[in-house]
């Protein structure tokens, strides 16, 4: 079923607030894709119990990518956890800093730095209510990749909604939106927007997929939002197979 994928970005503590975005680290190059994880408020049986901290951790970037693929699958329970680099390191973390993750798994919200120079973390994962989550990034141009994926994955179901010949037509991709297109639309995600696939409209090959200003949504999950301002679209060729973005924002700051 087509999803509204829900986008805030806060640049001064770097995170971003997303709801029916998952956490596709495979979209990731090798290299930034975390090499263990903490658990903090979660258990699987790929993790192993760290008495020094009292958190489970996941070990090894195969093992790290199987868990997160079974939370996506609902294999696995999700839980808000922290990447790291050494369990030496961790080991060394003072009690106020265990006390500080263990805050900001409760409170989903940081009193210190989210970025812990002993873990070398580039991520804190945040698993919220009403399927939002958020996510802390070291460098906000990881959230990129994360979000084609899931427009890539969008778009491919959309694209396949429509019943086979005879049941012998092959599956359709969707290409993947450019990650230089998803940074245009990086002042529309300081606002707070939803891209609206459950909202698409087809005209002769060509998809577009309505972009709503939907701001500070999170507050107002359990309510359906009546106003949401259409401030352009996202548009598909399924001939040329590529897309284009149209959008700006109300006080004309076109992007």
């Amino acid at each position: 079923m087509a999803k509204q994928l829900y986008i805030h970005y806060d640049s001064v503590s770097n995170h971003v607030l997303t709801k029916s975005i998952a956490f596709h680290l495979s979209a990731l190059p090798q290299s930034e894709i975390p090499q263990n994880l903490l658990l903090l408020n979660g258990k699987s049986s790929l993790a192993t119990h760290d008495p020094y901290t009292g958190f489970m951790w996941v070990k090894g970037r195969k093992n790290v990518l199987a868990y997160l693929q079974g939370v996506e699958e609902g294999k696995e329970a999700p839980s808000n956890w922290v990447d790291f680099d050494s369990i030496d390191f961790v080991h060394q973390l003072t009690p106020q800093e265990i006390a500080d993750l263990l805050y900001i798994s409760h409170a989903k919200t940081h009193l210190h730095s989210p970025f812990f120079y002993k873990l070398q973390n580039n991520f804190i994962y945040l698993s919220l209510e009403n399927g939002y989550s958020k996510v802390y990034y070291r460098k906000i141009e990881q959230f990129l990749p994360i979000l084609s994926a899931q427009v890539q994955i969008e778009m491919t179901d959309i694209l396949n909604e429509t019943p086979k010949f005879l049941f012998f037509g092959a599956d359709k991709v969707a290409s993947a939106i450019s990650i230089e297109a998803l940074k245009e639309m990086m002042p529309l995600y300081r606002e707070g927007i939803s891209l609206a696939f459950d909202k698409v409209t087809k005209k002769e090959d060509s998809y577009e997929v309505p972009i709503f200003l939907t701001e500070d949504r999170y507050h107002y999950a359990d309510k359906e939002v009546t106003q949401n301002v259409r401030i352009g679209q996202l548009s598909y060729s399924e001939t040329y197979q590529n897309w284009k973005i149209s959008a700006k924002l109300p006080m004309n700051d076109a992007i």
